[in-house]
């Protein structure tokens, strides 16, 4: 038979261990306070004010200063064609040729007409002199010498006809031969050699488009209206470009006419620049974003992005407030630039705000510097302005 022992010392060796327990982690939580209450080390910027140039957004299309479909106005079949389609043409350059031989062999015909016309004419006035000494002594009768009067008024108006018909037959000879009108890039041909083209039926020849200048277009809001057509007035607003791969257009245009009505059903405005376009980069019909010039706005406040926290809908700094102790502080903001902000209220220059390590932070909390901007070196923190603001559309309302 098996006994069980109980060791009567377990009991004393249970409660050591407890209190021994106890007592560590009463030393962790003496320690803890010490690690908690040494202050965060954060960076801090110096707020800045200065003049920066504004600009406002907007999406844009392109559309040409001058574009044309090529007419067929006389019928015939097409005798030559004479570009590449796509290509850049001139003034005055031979397009297309429908072929001559008809309107020549008509001009011909109404040319001999005018001279039978002419020759008419001619002997009818020969006549008329003639008769004129012998109706002043009464040889014939007045009524006869009318009637030879007449007759040289029908001629001239039949010369008249005649020539009529050689100008128009003339005109239609030069149809035969199209130019272009301008300058400009033409698209693909809508007809091949040896196809009749009639004006009737099928008159479309090809589309020439006036590459350079070009119209870049964008549509304020009524409320951004008045801003811009006040610098307007001042001067031709700049406008300038980016293209659908986010690169730079390399001119800048100018703001040429604004609309005389605001379109009920969206609230906004045609507005209408005129760009240099020698390269033929901008293609009508491509959209683009418009950036509009609005001049340079003077006593801005301007933070890093990175100093602005999110909280309740709106937005705070941690201020720096005297002995390093910082204040939670709610701001208005304004247009963005590449990691900064514009502070349209809530500081003023001459104050500090902290750039990093704001979840450590509360009112209250006392800091310690890792970093403070230089002033005689501001880009430490806060990088030199060398391009300008954009505002977004909405930031012009407040």
């Amino acid at each position: 038979m098996y006994r069980i022992a109980f060791n009567r010392h377990a009991p004393r060796v249970r409660v050591t261990f407890v209190c021994l327990l106890l007592f560590l982690i009463a030393c962790d939580q003496q320690t803890e306070p010490t690690r908690v209450g040494t202050p965060p080390i954060v960076s801090v910027a110096d707020v800045q004010v200065r003049t920066i140039p504004v600009y406002i957004e907007f999406p844009g299309s392109i559309e040409a200063v001058k574009s044309v479909e090529l007419l067929a106005r006389v019928e015939g079949f097409l005798k030559s064609r004479n570009f590449e389609e796509g290509s850049t043409v001139r003034t005055g350059d031979l397009l297309y040729v429908i072929d001559p031989k008809p309107y020549e062999a008509a001009l011909k015909k109404t040319e001999g007409q005018l001279i039978v016309s002419k020759a008419a004419l001619a002997n009818a006035k020969h006549k008329l002199e003639r008769q004129r000494p012998l109706v002043e002594k009464s040889f014939i009768s007045k009524q006869a010498f009318d009637n030879f009067l007449a007759q040289v008024k029908e001629k001239e108006g039949q010369v008249k006809a005649d020539q009529a018909a050689v100008d128009q037959a003339r005109l239609n000879l030069s149809y035969c031969s199209i130019h272009a009108p301008f300058n400009g890039r033409i698209g693909y041909t809508a007809v091949n050699v040896g196809n009749l083209v009639t004006p009737s039926e099928n008159p479309k020849l090809a589309r020439l488009v006036q590459m350079d200048p070009i119209y870049v277009v964008f549509r304020p809001s009524d409320k951004q209206l008045p801003r811009m057509s006040e610098q307007q007035s001042k001067t031709p607003i700049q406008v300038s470009v980016v293209l659908s791969d986010k690169s730079q257009y390399g001119h800048i245009g100018e703001v040429d006419a604004i609309d005389n009505r605001i379109d009920p059903s969206t609230n906004t405005i045609k507005m209408r620049g005129v760009m240099p376009n020698p390269d033929g980069l901008l293609i009508p019909g491509e959209f683009v974003k418009v950036r509009a010039f609005l001049g340079n706005q003077g006593n801005t406040v301007l933070v890093p992005q990175a100093a602005l926290s999110e909280q309740q809908g709106g937005y705070r700094v941690f201020v720096v407030g005297t002995g390093n102790v910082v204040s939670a502080r709610q701001v208005t903001l304004g247009a963005t630039y590449q990691g900064m902000r514009v502070i349209l209220d809530g500081l003023t220059s001459g104050e500090r705000v902290v750039v990093s390590g704001l979840q450590k932070l509360k009112s209250g909390t006392k800091i310690q510097l890792q970093s403070t901007a230089n002033p005689e070196n501001p880009k430490e923190i806060l990088p030199k302005i060398t391009k300008p603001v954009t505002i977004k559309p909405d930031s012009l309302n407040n």
